[in-house]
């Protein structure tokens, strides 16, 4: 459980918001950063429980597509923070995070076919990515 917090953590520390970020033009619906931060701190954990309540369904060798397709979407989260915090880049971040709702709607079907429980998890996981991935959007709309 702890892989997500920690890999986030550690792409957080070196990518984290700044006065760049806080010069951008926002929606009004924007969370405040530190509501944000907490809302991640909450999801890295919830993830690695769905991925662990998968690979205790025969471990990797049987759930060696969905663990894959998990992992896959983690480098995608990771990969946003960098483009958009480290390179500055909210085009390219959310070219990142457009893939990665995909990739997390395809983890929620992967996952489904072991574990509800899991399914569900990133269900929650799902719908975040979702509102990041509008507010990403609307944050390159407003700042061409």
């Amino acid at each position: 459980m702890g892989v997500p917090l920690a890999a986030g953590s550690l792409v957080a520390a070196f990518n984290r918001p700044d006065e760049w970020y806080f010069q951008l033009k926002k929606p009004s619906w924007t969370p405040p950063a530190p509501v944000i931060g907490f809302a991640w701190s909450l999801l890295y954990p919830l993830m690695g429980a769905a991925a662990w309540l998968v690979w205790r369904n025969g471990g990797f060798e049987e759930q060696r597509s969905a663990l894959t397709i998990f992992g896959v979407q983690l480098g995608f989260n990771l990969l946003w923070q960098v483009a958009f915090f480290g390179l500055r880049n909210p085009a390219l971040a959310f070219l990142d995070i457009s893939i990665l709702v995909l990739l997390v709607g395809i983890c929620v079907w992967a996952f489904g076919k072991s574990s509800a429980a899991a399914a569900n998890a990133m269900k929650v996981y799902l719908l975040w990515v979702i509102f990041a991935a509008a507010l990403n959007y609307k944050i390159c709309a407003l700042n061409p």
